[in-house]
C-alpha cells in the first residue's frame, strides 16, 4: 500500500533525516575500514585515511534510489573508493515521506 501523503507537519525535519542516513552509514564504516582501507594501507601507508562524501537520494519509502561518491583529493586513494562502491550496502532510513537527497560525510581510519 505504501505510505501515506505526507503533509508539511508530519515530514521528519532534514537534520533528522541527515541524522538516519548519517547512522546508516556509520553502521557500515568498521566493515568499509576493514575490508577496503587496511588492506590498501598494507601496500601503501600514506594517506593514513580517506575521506568521501556521499551524496544520498532516498525515496519516500526510506530506501536508497541514488548514491554517487566525491573524493577528497588530499586524501584519495583509488583502490579503496572502489572498494567502497562494491561494498557499500544501500542505505535505508524510516520512511521520510518525500523525496529527499542529503549529503554524508565519511572519514575511514
Amino acid at each position: 500500500m505504501g505510505t501515506p501523503p505526507a503533509t508539511a507537519a508530519s515530514l521528519p525535519s532534514r537534520d533528522d533525516i541527515t541524522r538516519n542516513a548519517q547512522a546508516a552509514l556509520d553502521r557500515q564504516v568498521p566493515m568499509l575500514v576493514e575490508q577496503c582501507l587496511r588492506p590498501s594501507l598494507r601496500a601503501k601507508p600514506t594517506p593514513a585515511e580517506v575521506r568521501l562524501t556521499f551524496n544520498v537520494t532516498f525515496d519516500a519509502e526510506g530506501r536508497q534510489i541514488a548514491r554517487g561518491t566525491v573524493e577528497d583529493r588530499a586524501t584519495a586513494r583509488a583502490d579503496v573508493t572502489r572498494c567502497v562502491g562494491e561494498r557499500l550496502e544501500a542505505l535505508t532510513i524510516p520512511p521520510p515521506g518525500v523525496t529527499v537527497q542529503v549529503d554524508l560525510p565519511v572519514t575511514l581510519r
